[in-house]
């Protein structure tokens, strides 16, 4: 059997679009359910919005035999993709849990700079 690795460079719309579409599974069997505290979410919701890279998230690529479409399993990234879905389109988590999924992001040095008065 060979394993084919590819590097591909996606955007978060991509993921969002898998996910409405069915096609992205967030929680294979062999994913551990979401614990990553709301500190963590916050800093990568601020790592995101600052433009600065975030860790390599892996993907399985298989093809749904009904449909012929792909189903992208996420081998590693479940937390931080849960994360980015959450805080932009809760609604797309089917598991959604506002107790363990919501969270407040805390201000960035880009707001805090946009919010600086100008000096005169």
């Amino acid at each position: 059997m060979e394993i084919n690795i590819v590097k591909t460079i996606y955007k978060v719309s991509d993921f969002l679009s898998w996910q409405r579409s069915n096609s992205l599974v967030l929680s294979p069997s062999f994913q551990r359910r979401s614990v990553w505290p709301k500190a963590a979410k916050s800093f990568l919701i601020d790592t995101v919005v600052r433009g600065l890279p975030i860790p390599i998230i892996f993907l399985r690529e298989q093809t749904d035999l009904n449909t012929l479409e792909p189903i992208r399993e996420v081998v590693d990234g479940q937390q931080r993709l849960r994360t980015l879905i959450s805080f932009i389109e809760p609604d797309l988590l089917k598991d959604f849990n506002p107790d363990r999924d919501s969270f407040i992001v805390k201000k960035t040095l880009m707001q805090i700079s946009l919010q600086k008065p100008s000096a005169t």
